[in-house]
């Protein structure tokens, strides 16, 4: 499965995990350093975390089914 002009699954699922890792970031820093509300730093390290979590479980989910796929298909042989 590719997206959108063919990017592999792969580029968008790092894409997604690295945004997330960054939020994650941006929230924890603000937190610590108090240069933008806790409300929003707590929001943006939820979102953080959810996102990278999110897409973590997408790429391996989706890596799983691959493999059981392929492994299938050889046995047919």
């Amino acid at each position: 499965m590719a997206y959108s002009f063919g990017v592999p699954n792969i580029a968008v699922w790092i894409q997604h995990i690295l945004s997330g890792l960054l939020l994650l970031y941006i929230g924890y820093v603000g937190v610590t350093t108090g240069h933008i509300s806790k409300l929003m730093s707590l929001l943006l390290v939820i979102f953080g975390v959810l996102a990278a979590t999110y897409h973590a479980h997408l790429w391996y989910y989706n890596s799983k089914k691959k493999k059981n796929k392929n492994k299938k298909e050889k046995k047919m042989y």
